[in-house]
């Protein structure tokens, strides 16, 4: 295409010096097609028309619509490559956490409300929801006027909820709880089983992959008080897998006795 431009502008400059021998108009020696400005009355004259479509005609450039048709079959491919490029990653990521079992980080608070929170983890650049309705052993407190979470531990550990109690979570799926006395001991990887998903998640000591991230990442305590682009501890794994989707999994890194 390029070159049928700079052809086409060689044409209609000859035009032009021919016109000009004739004694109609003045020459212009601007280039109209390949300059730094775009000469819109130059293209748009029959000469410099003639001379595109003998150009195009030459180096056989497509019509208007194949060149959308091009157009919008590279822009699927490009789109194709970002989503394989963005699950390659993820997958890349999962099989980290997968090994390290757990991975403590520091998140921000982008959005906050009664039911959920979305937040930004900073290692890994990427945004996840923590769903806090509907859990059991949790009380949860938002205050609308000035848009502030708040987040206890309930005392007797019972849930009250209007729907079915069947469906409330347990508090394991949402926050990842440590015993303060066992953050400086040799820690041991244990797993709990949620029966209701029937997936394992890492749950008890930090595994000793994760011993350095204690030392960086301190862990919050209840009760909890969230507002937005606040900063909390957060601790991500691997889950999913087998037949099912690879997800990366966040939870609250929450410091407590009452384990």
């Amino acid at each position: 295409m390029l070159a049928a431009t700079v052809e086409a502008e060689e044409l209609y400059l000859k035009c032009r010096k021919l016109s000009l021998q004739n004694g109609e108009g003045q020459l212009t020696c601007e280039r109209c097609f390949t300059g730094v400005c775009l000469n819109k009355d130059a293209i748009g004259s029959p000469e410099a028309q003639e001379a595109l479509l003998a150009a195009a005609s030459k180096h056989k450039v497509p019509c208007a619509e194949r060149l959308a048709g091009v157009a919008a079959h590279c822009n699927e491919r490009k789109l194709a490559s970002r989503h394989v490029k963005d699950a390659t990653e993820k997958l890349y990521m999962w099989v980290l956490l997968k090994k390290k079992k757990i991975l403590l980080s520091d998140a921000r608070v982008l959005a906050l409300g009664p039911r959920f929170m979305t937040l930004y983890i900073h290692k890994l650049a990427i945004e996840r929801r923590i769903y806090y309705d509907e859990v059991e052993g949790l009380i949860v407190e938002w205050l609308d006027c000035t848009s502030t979470l708040v987040l206890s531990p309930s005392v007797n550990k019972r849930f009250n909820r209007r729907g079915s109690p069947g469906k409330c979570r347990a508090l394991d799926e949402v926050a990842f709880i440590v015993n303060p006395c066992k953050l400086n001991q040799e820690p041991v990887v244990c797993e709990q089983r949620d029966t209701r998903n029937n997936r394992s998640l890492p749950n008890g000591d930090i595994s000793r992959s994760c011993n350095s991230d204690v030392k960086k990442v301190e862990p919050a305590v209840f009760p909890m008080t969230l507002r937005l682009l606040s900063t909390i501890p957060v601790a991500l794994h691997a889950d999913g897998g087998g037949d099912g989707p690879l997800e990366i999994g966040v939870r609250l890194f929450v410091s407590s006795y009452f384990t």
